[in-house]
């Protein structure tokens, strides 16, 4: 290695930990914010292999951690939590591993009643009926719940 290749690296090396620095990223993100300003994917391919050895750069941590600020706000099913993932850029193999053991335990039809009598809950009476009903199914729908949750849930709401 060059000096010159050696100052490049610890260039990238230095950017990297800024990024870092700012908000936590997948190892996918991070490499390609770098490789967008650098142009050598090998010298950043390199340091971003030191940064996952070093304990900086760690996937499956913020794997955990994005589907723990995700579930921290309301529930969410595993197709939501592994679309959330895979957006940020981990790998969909882990991106699935992480979400199924974050549920694990959980049961998604309650969430999805659960959530749905607090979404229900929180509009306004003079809100019409259907429109409530609508909107709480399309929010169930956005954390990923699927047709048939939905349906329990708000059959759930109407028989109460």
């Amino acid at each position: 290695m060059t000096s010159t290749d050696a100052h490049l690296d610890e260039r990238i090396r230095r950017d990297a930990l800024a990024r870092l620095a700012k908000r936590p990223m997948s190892r996918t993100r991070l490499s390609a914010g770098l490789v967008k300003r650098w142009s050598d994917s090998g010298a950043v391919e390199s340091v971003v292999a030191g940064l996952t050895r070093a304990g900086l750069l760690d996937d499956r941590a913020f794997a955990d951690e994005a589907i723990r600020q995700a579930l921290a706000k309301e529930p969410a099913a595993e197709a939501m939590l592994v679309h959330r993932l895979l957006a940020l850029g981990v790998d969909e193999s882990l991106a699935r591993d992480r979400a199924a053991a974050a549920l694990a335990g959980r049961d998604p039809l309650a969430d999805a009643r659960d959530l749905a009598r607090a979404t229900y809950a929180s509009y306004p009476a003079s809100t019409p009926h259907t429109t409530r009903l609508r909107r709480t199914a399309g929010l169930l729908a956005r954390r990923g719940f699927d047709e048939d949750a939905i349906e329990s849930a708000l059959a759930k709401l109407l028989g109460e």
